[in-house]
């Protein structure tokens, strides 16, 4: 995902300060699995399985809505 690194951090801080609504929401579209480990707060990461934690394989364009 070198395409997106200019910001990494961003989305980092967007995850973060979301990940507790969407998981509260329920939305369809929501799947932690398809989070990058990369940008999932330590703690997300950890109650999702840390390094043995399942993910799904998808596109950044998958991601993001554009399926």
């Amino acid at each position: 995902m070198s395409f997106t690194a200019p910001i990494h951090d961003e989305i980092k801080v967007w995850v973060a300060e979301n990940i507790d609504r969407w998981g509260v929401e329920q939305k369809e579209w929501f799947r932690i699995e398809q989070i990058p480990d990369e940008f999932l707060p330590a703690t997300k990461f950890l109650e999702a399985g840390g390094w043995k934690r399942r993910r799904a394989s998808a596109s950044f364009k998958e991601l993001m809505g554009g399926g």
